[in-house]
């Protein structure tokens, strides 16, 4: 949203504000307007750090995009270079030398992902917490469970932030990661993560802070 129309109601508002406190004709009343013992001076002080505010996040969010733009555009350079440095290494050391066997593979092995996990969540009053759990993965490959999150009620998996790792053997999973106050929003989503490198995503629980 355009910090106009964010801001605007509250602009409109210190205007008005302003006039009340200016009419003395009002049979009544006596300025200056205190609402719940707040005056218009202390309104715009808030207004203000709220403007200040809206410009940091405008700025934060647009430079994040144009971080990741420029991570999307590394990639394929990326990818070649990595190609290219095994297949050096190989050539000088061989294909059997342990330190040519030691280099991570480029892609996990074909039809070896993992069965996604079927997650469950709510958010709990007791504990002021997102609250959630899963059945356990069979796999034998199994590394850990990793939880990632967007914030707002659709997850995105291009900009989905990890919030926690969790190892083998555990099926539960508490945060207020993005959910600090009432209306808050978040969408997330478990990952079984194998040694192998393959990984499988659950289904979204959406979360919306009371």
């Amino acid at each position: 949203m355009a910090e106009s129309k964010f801001l605007a109601p509250f602009d409109d508002m210190a205007s008005l504000w302003g006039r009340i406190d200016a009419d003395t004709t009002i049979a009544g009343f006596t300025p200056p307007l205190l609402l719940v013992a707040v005056a218009r001076a202390a309104f715009l002080t808030e207004l203000a750090g709220m403007r200040t505010a809206y410009v940091a996040v405008s700025l934060a969010e647009n430079d994040e995009g144009i971080g990741l733009k420029r991570r999307d555009a590394l990639l394929p350079v990326i990818r070649e270079r990595i190609v290219q440095y095994r297949e050096l290494v190989a050539a000088m050391l061989g294909p059997t030398h342990p330190l040519t066997l030691s280099l991570p593979v480029m892609t996990p092995n074909a039809g070896s992902t993992p069965a996604a996990a079927t997650l469950s969540g709510t958010w709990n009053p007791t504990t002021a917490q997102a609250e959630f759990s899963w059945p356990a993965s069979d796999n034998p490959n199994l590394d850990e469970y990793e939880m990632r999150m967007s914030v707002g009620a659709t997850y995105d998996g291009s900009t989905a932030t990890v919030i926690g790792n969790i190892p083998a053997g555990t099926t539960t999973f508490a945060t207020t990661e993005s959910l600090a106050s009432s209306g808050d929003v978040a969408s997330l989503k478990l990952f079984v993560k194998l040694t192998t490198g393959n990984e499988a995503g659950s289904n979204t629980i959406t979360i919306t802070r009371p």
